[in-house]
């Protein structure tokens, strides 16, 4: 799995604006914003999925917005993943690609997924130290923001302001959003 990720480099750009969104595809037209959690098996799968569908259609741009709801793992991933966007938004891809295509949880795959992604370990660490009030408030915002839709669980995905819960294949997933786009 690590090869494939190491040879299947994104094709599609990626902006940051660490206290509202990271968006995917900027340039895209359709607009789909997705709850995860960096733990959650379900949402490792649809992001694969939604992935493909990105690469295969540039029409779409995709909000994401992890929400740690699945314990202690989940927090600490998504401290990790606010501090490379605050300092090194070009190597985010790569570490979420890293985490959320690794299903086998253990306490170094952070650490794994910092050495892939080729991101400063120490200056993390100290982002994560002193921008610990804005990343607790982006953070807290994204769970805020979840409530409001009513959404209690991972993957949910908007779609034109539609909410979509559940879990899809490929082809239903592709289905599912170009029915609430039209």
């Amino acid at each position: 799995m690590i090869n494939e990720m190491l040879n299947d480099q994104p094709t599609f750009s990626i902006s940051v604006d660490i206290i509202n969104n990271t968006i995917i595809n900027p340039l895209g037209t359709h607009e789909i914003t997705i709850f995860f959690d960096y733990n959650c098996s379900y949402c490792k799968k649809e992001l694969q999925i939604l992935r493909e569908l990105i690469r295969n259609n540039k029409d779409i741009r995709l909000i994401i917005k992890p929400i740690p709801i699945l314990g202690e793992f989940s927090l600490k991933a998504a401290e990790v993943g606010h501090a490379i966007l605050a300092y090194e938004p070009n190597k985010y891809l790569k570490y979420l690609r890293y985490i959320m295509d690794e299903f086998n949880f253990d306490d170094d795959l952070i650490f794994k997924a910092l050495v892939f992604s080729d991101v400063n370990i120490e200056r993390t660490k100290f982002l994560i130290d002193v921008m610990k009030k804005t990343i607790d408030s982006v953070i807290n915002n994204d769970l805020k923001l979840s409530k409001s839709f009513g959404i209690t669980a991972t993957p949910t995905f908007i779609i034109n302001n539609k909410v979509v819960c559940g879990i899809f294949e490929f082809e239903k997933l592709k289905e599912k959003i170009f029915a609430s786009l039209n």
